[in-house]
């Protein structure tokens, strides 16, 4: 694509934001790295709007064997003013085939039903995307879909699990596809499992926090 074809995508005033990305204040920098939300106006935000009917918009990180993709949401307040933030990020290890980073809890995550009543099952691993369930008592009949079950993690409102069947991993043990959830829902257990990252590979100097 020639430089004439390509100004009418992009405006000369977005090009001039993204070279001076380049020599932003270190100062500036350290900041910006610790928020996930950046307000940006005028060509910026157009700049970033391009993109905004994309299915995936986002920033991608590698660290070590793993990838972190960050969604760029956008927002507007109750006065009318937009601004660009970083959702939680989707993590995966890297390798032939890229998969979803799984968290083998240390310590124990409770498994509720919709009164709040533990469920007879230990979760033995999650992702984002999925998670395997063991049954507490060999004898237990294990679920066949994910519904009315939610996770309890150390501080946080439930989080509610919806999913379905993937296949059995031994017996008493069945893992499950999580669908999208609610959109709280799915956030939330992203930001859970995105804390949990940061603190078991040190990066929390690196990345943007939440909460």
């Amino acid at each position: 694509m020639d430089n004439a074809n390509y100004s009418k995508a992009v405006s000369q005033q977005e090009l001039d934001f993204i070279a001076g990305l380049e020599h932003e204040p270190t100062d500036n920098l350290s900041s910006m790295v610790q928020a996930s939300e950046v307000f940006v106006s005028g060509a910026e935000l157009s700049f970033f709007k391009h993109f905004s009917n994309a299915d995936n918009v986002g920033v991608v990180a590698q660290y070590g064997n793993h990838r972190l993709f960050f969604p760029i949401e956008f927002n507007t307040d109750p006065q009318g003013i937009e601004s660009m933030a970083f959702a939680p990020p989707q993590i995966f290890e890297k390798g032939a085939h890229d998969r979803s980073w799984r968290l083998i809890p240390k310590q124990e995550l409770i498994l509720l039903d919709h009164t709040g009543q533990p469920l007879p099952y230990k979760l033995r691993d999650i992702s984002f995307s999925g998670l395997s369930l063991q049954a507490i008592n060999p004898e237990t009949e294990l679920p066949t879909e994910l519904e009315d079950i939610f996770l309890k993690i150390p501080k946080q409102p439930k989080i509610p699990l919806q999913g379905r069947f993937n296949r059995y991993i031994a017996p008493g043990t069945v893992a499950f596809e999580l669908d999208d959830m609610s959109q709280q829902g799915n956030r939330a257990l992203r930001e859970y499992l995105y804390s949990v990252h940061q603190l078991q590979n040190n990066t929390s100097d690196l990345f943007p926090h939440y909460g």
